[in-house]
């Protein structure tokens, strides 16, 4: 899950894609948890 969204959010370059994935991996994340608070009201 997280794969397909980091893939999403980053560059077709390999340095830049993982470079990004890590500072995605936060972002996605709280966005999640956001998007499950919503789902839980």
């Amino acid at each position: 899950m997280f794969k397909i969204l980091i893939k999403l959010f980053s560059n077709k370059s390999k340095d830049a894609y993982i470079e990004k994935s890590i500072n995605s991996n936060v972002e996605i994340i709280e966005l999640i948890n956001r998007i499950e608070k919503n789902l839980m009201k």
